[in-house]
């Protein structure tokens, strides 16, 4: 799911959205509300790049 928050994604969900943690430089998250986007993915160091394409909506992977 993509969306403009994160309280809107339902548990379970796997979302894309703004990040709303107040840092200074906007930022996208990708989470897995109430579960671990990280573990899902094998757990990817930070910063590691995350391909969003058209093509493939509904099918999230690392780069």
């Amino acid at each position: 799911m993509i969306s403009d928050g994160v309280f809107a994604v339902p548990a379970d969900a796997m979302s894309f959205a703004p990040g709303s943690s107040g840092w200074g430089e906007p930022f996208y998250e990708l989470l897995l509300r109430g579960g671990s986007a990280a573990e899902v993915f094998g757990h990817p160091a930070a910063g590691t790049p995350v391909e969003v394409r058209a093509d493939k909506i509904g099918v999230l992977s690392a780069a």
